[in-house]
């Protein structure tokens, strides 16, 4: 998404931001973790990290935009099928007006 929507020096500054968080996440989150499980207990880090996906989830739906031109867009159907206890089949469709 980041070359979708900017260019050249802005975009680089981006993906620069992006890998620095996705270095430090790793030193950071057990330190973070540990801390929330001493205070709280270790519930408490699953119920946090809920919350914060329920969270990025919601974000993202209000606040990111389309990039995918509407020329570049087609109808598709996908059709899910499962076999349920051997016999029968449980199945859904889904459609979907976005194309890849």
């Amino acid at each position: 998404m980041v070359r979708d929507v900017s260019k050249g020096k802005v975009a680089a500054k981006i993906f620069a931001i992006l890998i620095t968080i996705g270095a430090i996440t790793p030193i950071l989150a057990p330190a973070i973790g540990g801390y929330i499980d001493q205070v709280f207990g270790w519930k408490a880090v699953f119920y946090l990290l809920f919350i914060l996906a329920i969270l990025v989830v919601v974000l993202s739906l209000f606040t990111l935009q389309e990039t995918l031109k509407k020329e570049n867009k087609s109808r598709k159907t996908y059709r899910y099928c499962w076999a349920v206890r051997g016999r029968r089949k449980f199945c859904f469709i889904i459609r979907t007006d976005e194309g890849y």
